[in-house]
């Protein structure tokens, strides 16, 4: 199991000891993905000095440059062929352009398992009206 699936099932996600671990896991397994699959963000990170290997400790997490929305409207970033995307959003595009964000299966998953795990914590799931 990889460490975005293990971060998003934690049984106590608000535990920091055992999730802060996790997260940094998760953050160096998700910029390689991105790293490795899409050259666009990899030409970006390049330009900024950075790679995943950077990422060593928690801390660290911040040291990921960010993409401006502005830049994500003008520009498409894809790490994975469209057509595995099972949904595609976008946003409003009030500016006349839209960025758009894509989730395959394991991703809305395992946001699916975190939705449910932390509402369940918080008595937000009920089979009583």
């Amino acid at each position: 199991m990889n460490s975005t699936k293990k971060l998003f099932r934690l049984k106590k996600p608000y535990e920091t000891k055992a999730s802060n671990g996790l997260f940094l896991e998760a953050a160096r397994e998700n910029c390689s993905f991105h790293y490795k699959n899409c050259p666009e963000y990899r030409k970006i990170l390049k330009g900024e000095d950075f790679s995943p290997d950077k990422l060593r400790k928690y801390s660290d997490i911040a040291l990921i440059p960010p993409i401006p929305t502005l830049f994500l409207k003008k520009h498409k970033l894809y790490s994975m062929p469209r057509r595995k995307m099972l949904i595609k959003a976008t946003s409003s595009g009030t500016s006349g352009h839209f960025s758009e964000v894509g989730f395959e299966a394991e991703g809305l998953l395992n946001g699916l398992a975190m939705v449910l795990n932390v509402a369940s914590k918080r008595g937000l799931l009920s089979p009583v009206p």
